[in-house]
């Protein structure tokens, strides 16, 4: 009949071809990943900041793990998720090495995706709760609509976790205002005159004077960071000279297909923060930090 829909339900195999696909495609399909969101911010509890989230796919960690999804949140991972394999079933190997992919990524939350779930994978990871990891389990379906796929989230159980009566996006609205208001404060104007930079958001400040290369600062509680950001040069020597000024400072390059980059941390309070980011300006200002071409 004209105007009627025609629905039929797939599984990961028949709608993506696979976990590799599946995986790009909540990375990449802003739908897909507006419904994950949705679960985790509303029935989850999950303290999300929507415009700062970033789904990274396939990230190579230390001792070769490579979790399927690691979740950036202000360009620092927050969370990974771990999708099954083509037969949708949730199973031990993927439940076990999932938490040394939170280990290695330096999170505490593992979300688990799987069309179907067991008995026996439930009681594993209520068991292993109870040594405090946090592991969400999550399930799915996939429909089509005549051409069209949608994919549908629920919680299949959660960690035993206190639930807060405020809301997640309620929190994160919040934290925009008091950032905001920060970033009007005079502190942060005299940081902005006195450092020449030219570009402030809630997450970063930047200083774009450079050919090839920005220099970030990111002044946030317990979370404070450098970031110098280029496609151009060396990326190791940077490192190596940023570590030689700055030697009691946490100094790592980051290179994949989205970021190049040096990241410095390890900063004891906002002033030390400032006062590194204008020796480093000062050093590009007069050459004395040398900056190779990238081979």
């Amino acid at each position: 009949m004209e105007g009627e829909y025609i629905m039929k339900k797939l599984t990961t195999l028949e709608a993506f071809g696979g976990e590799v696909p599946f995986t790009k495609a909540i990375c990449d399909n802003k739908d897909i990943q507006m419904q994950l969101n949705n679960l985790l911010i509303d029935k989850l509890n999950f303290d999300l900041d929507l415009d700062n989230l970033k789904y990274v796919p396939e990230v190579v960690l230390d001792f070769g793990c490579r979790p399927d999804i690691v979740v950036e949140q202000y360009k620092e991972p927050t969370f990974v998720v771990e999708c099954m394999d083509a037969r949708g079933n949730l199973d031990m190997p993927h439940i076990m090495k999932s938490i040394a992919y939170a280990y290695q990524a330096d999170v505490t939350d593992v979300v688990l995706l799987a069309e179907d779930i067991s008995r026996d994978a439930v009681l594993l990871v209520e068991h292993l709760r109870s040594f405090g990891h946090s592991i969400f389990l999550v399930t799915y379906d996939i429909f089509q609509v005549d051409n069209q796929m949608h994919v549908f989230f629920r919680s299949n159980s959660n960690p035993m976790q206190m639930v807060s009566n405020d809301s997640p996006r309620k929190r994160s609205n919040e934290r925009t205002k008091d950032r905001q208001t920060q970033l009007n404060s005079d502190f942060y104007a005299k940081y902005k005159e006195r450092l020449g930079l030219t570009h402030i958001t809630t997450v970063y400040s930047s200083r774009n004077s450079y050919a090839n290369l920005t220099i970030y600062a990111n002044i946030r509680a317990q979370r404070s960071n450098i970031e110098i950001a280029t496609r151009r040069y060396d990326l190791e020597a940077l490192a190596e000279a940023i570590t030689t000024m700055f030697p009691d400072l946490e100094i790592a390059t980051t290179i994949n297909k989205s970021s190049r980059n040096v990241q410095i941390k390890g900063f004891a309070h906002e002033t030390n923060l400032v006062e590194t980011f204008e020796k480093i300006c000062q050093s590009l200002d007069d050459k004395t930090l040398e900056l190779k071409n990238a081979a």
